[in-house]
């Protein structure tokens, strides 16, 4: 049955005009009302003799208007449906004749409004109210009953604890067989089943969902573990990371960036015999649009900014008279060299001359310019940057929300003179830089200390990746890859962060970069034996895992400088320990500790990041797609839904239909069983049907644990297999 337009009808005519008149010309059969959970009634479905449909909704003045427009489409009997037992099976008819022949005999049935091939219009409403049931479905007997059955029977699967699929014995609906002499024991008697009928999939009815499969194993995000952070940067963290709802991942990363700004440069650690690592470190974390990184940005680098402020302020004085100084003695210098230049060196008066540029010349080289300290800089170009480890003994810091700093440092391999790659890669392993550029004197860094912490979009990180001169370099192997978990369609109100919590990471911060914390040279501090022994230990770890077929071959160039890494990071969280004091010479066992789990945190993250070297396109896109599918919960998805979630101009429909498709494979997805349709005109593409028992029992979206890129969700409804079997 197809309740369709009945001839003469006009498709949004009102209780009043002609087609009024043309349907009170025709015999109302019957009214079947549709009513919400507490009884109102959303619209009518009227049946006319000849057989011809038609559906109303009220005006809300007492009339009607004759389209569903705007209604609300629920489950016929809804208020009977949610006051039956649970334990009572539920049988959908095809149509609303059916269903009253059902209720008459004290069984619980219920329809869809205008008949096969409609069920996808309340087919979420259907999930809420017929989860946990046994269903049967009873279709009529024709071609457009059994493609609805099998419709319905798909939505269900996986929903309802079973499915199953019944056609009458005689005659061609339910009622007729009731009229025949079939009782309400008769009708009852298609519920049962022992389980041993064969499953609707391997009958053709539905197809078989495929063992579920993580699509990306590389993709899991690994939480970043605060705890392993000094209580006053642990308290900063995660008060930043609700207030912003952000990742936690960006704040601290950032936040170590920040104490490596402060401490580069000015400690190192000595792990055993010669081998020394510095404190300072490089860092990408990558992030979306409209992830608030800036926020993030501001907050974490707000007590920097304000204590550059202060010692602007305390030194403008003495810079401005230090650089009158200097102006004076180049004019000096000039004129020496101009009235030496007209005499003849030969004569007294000349030599004279001539010694007294020397000696200006050498004056004024040694006269060293007083400037206000700066700890960081946003977006430098590479000459700059060069510039500021000179001003600044050889310390700096790039820090940027956007990544621009650093796009524009590794575009070439020389600006204006300047080797990008040579003071990207010494500034990272403190090895003497040195800069000779035509027309200038020379900079020589005897030790530079560069911290970069800087985010990328993630396109901006993949481009980055595919540069072989700066893997080739390794230069890619000196980042730590941070990818978080986007919170991004998933926000909430924060709660603002507390004034103790942000004066307690101000005043840390400020400690560290009190100079009377530092000497004027190079702290080195060493391990303890058990710091040793815990470090030798992740050493021993790692090595095998990188030689042939070790699991970290492939990454290898990144992977042995693990260890490395682990150092640095244990001497920057040796210095916060002791922010507010002097720093031991000793660092222990315990924060050598937290320096692994760090290490081990951005090795997974690494992992993830060196993986997008080779990512399939199509796998990319489905693991995108599964995002969606996660956070948006659908029953069932089209080409239509998809284009508009990604809007990406890549996504053609064969793109799309390759994703699905490996999705299908994977068992995220199947082909959805389309119904008959007699309508005239293009036909509708496809649609998918989203695996139900993950999308209703996959954890709160945002979890680390629910992604199903990782650790598929394999539970059914009520802990039970769902099953759907047709006789």
């Amino acid at each position: 049955m197809v309740h369709g337009p009945a001839a003469g009808d006009e498709g949004g005519a009102r209780h009043n005009g002609e087609g009024d008149r043309q349907r009170s010309a025709r015999a109302t059969a019957a009214t079947y009302g549709y009513a919400d959970e507490n009884g109102e009634l959303l619209f009518e479905c009227l049946r006319y003799e000849p057989k011809a449909f038609r559906q109303r909704r009220p005006d809300g003045r007492g009339g009607w208007i004759w389209n569903l427009t705007d209604a609300r489409r629920v489950l016929y009997r809804l208020p009977e449906l949610l006051r039956a037992d649970v334990a009572s099976p539920v049988f959908i008819c095809e149509g609303e004749k059916d269903v009253d022949t059902a209720s008459k005999l004290g069984l619980v049935a219920t329809c869809n409004p205008m008949g096969a091939g409609k069920w996808r219009q309340v087919k979420d409403e259907a999930a809420k109210v017929l989860r946990g049931r046994d269903v049967v479905v009873i279709p009529d007997k024709d071609e457009a009953g059994r493609a609805h059955a099998a419709e319905v029977a798909s939505a269900l699967e996986g929903v309802a604890v079973s499915v199953v699929v019944r056609e009458v014995p005689t005659g061609k609906d339910l009622t007729e067989w009731v009229q025949g002499g079939a009782t309400a024991n008769d009708v009852r008697g298609l519920a049962d089943h022992d389980g041993s009928e064969p499953r609707a999939a391997a009958a053709g009815l539905v197809p078989e969902w495929p063992p579920l499969q993580p699509i990306d194993e590389s993709a899991t995000p690994v939480p970043f573990p605060v705890e392993a952070m000094p209580a006053w940067l642990a308290s900063f963290v995660s008060a930043l990371a609700e207030t912003t709802q952000t990742p936690v991942d960006i704040g601290g990363t950032l936040t170590l960036a920040v104490v490596s700004a402060c401490v580069g440069g000015r400690i190192s650690v000595r792990v055993r015999g010669d081998y020394v690592e510095p404190a300072h470190t490089y860092t990408l974390a990558v992030a979306p649009p409209a992830d608030r990184k800036s926020a993030v940005h501001r907050a974490v680098t707000a007590p920097l900014i304000s204590w550059e402020k202060e010692q602007a302020t305390a030194r403008r004085a003495e810079a401005a008279r230090s650089s009158a100084e200097r102006n004076a003695l180049e004019q000096r210098l000039r004129a020496a060299e101009k009235k030496a230049g007209a005499l003849d060196p030969a004569t007294a008066e000349g030599a004279d001359a001539l010694e007294r540029a020397r000696a200006l010349a050498v004056e004024l080289d040694r006269h060293a310019v007083v400037r206000p300290d700066r700890v960081w800089a946003d977006d430098v170009t590479p000459q700059k940057l060069v510039g500021l480890l000179s001003e600044h003994g050889g310390r700096m810091a790039l820090l940027s929300a956007e990544g621009g700093g650093l796009a524009g440092l590794v575009n070439g391999l020389y600006s204006e003179g300047v080797p990008v790659l040579d003071v990207l890669l010494k500034g990272h392993g403190g090895d003497s830089l040195r800069v000779d550029r035509q027309g200038r004197p020379p900079e020589i860094i005897e030790t530079p200390a560069l911290t970069i912490a800087v985010a990328l979009q993630p396109d901006a990180l993949a481009e980055l990746l595919k540069r072989r001169d700066l893997r080739g370099r390794g230069l890619l192997a000196r980042f730590c890859y941070v990818l978080p978990k986007s919170r991004v369609g998933m926000r909430r109100a924060g709660a603002p962060m507390r004034a103790e919590v942000r004066d307690d990471y101000h005043d840390g911060v400020r400690a560290l970069l009190d100079r009377s914390t530092w000497c004027d040279e190079l702290r080195i501090v060493s391990l303890s034996e058990p710091a040793l022994a815990a470090w030798e230990e992740l050493e021993r770890e790692v090595e095998p895992r990188l030689g042939t077929g070790g699991d970290l071959e492939w990454m290898a160039d990144w992977a042995g400088k693990v260890c490395g890494l682990v150092a640095r990071l244990a001497c920057q969280l040796h210095a916060a320990e002791h922010s507010g004091g002097s720093v031991p010479d000793i660092i222990a066992a315990p924060t050598m500790e937290r320096a692994i789990s760090l290490g081990r945190y951005y090795l997974a993250h690494a992992m993830s990041a060196f993986d997008m070297l080779g990512a399939d396109p199509v796998r990319a896109g489905a693991a995108r797609l599964i995002r969606h599918l996660e956070r948006e919960r659908p029953c069932e998805i089209d080409e239509r839904a998809i284009k508009r979630w990604l809007r990406r101009g890549q996504d053609t429909p064969k793109n799309v239909h390759a994703e699905c498709a490996m999705l299908v494979e994977y068992g995220y997805l199947r082909p959805a069983v389309s119904p008959a349709e007699s309508r005239p005109g293009r036909k509708p593409g496809p649609r998918w049907q989203v695996r139900p028992f993950w999308t209703e029992t996959a954890e709160e979206p945002g979890s680390v644990h629910s992604s199903i890129l990782s650790t598929p969700v394999l539970h059914q409804a009520r802990g039970q297999q769902a099953r759907t079997v047709r006789l």
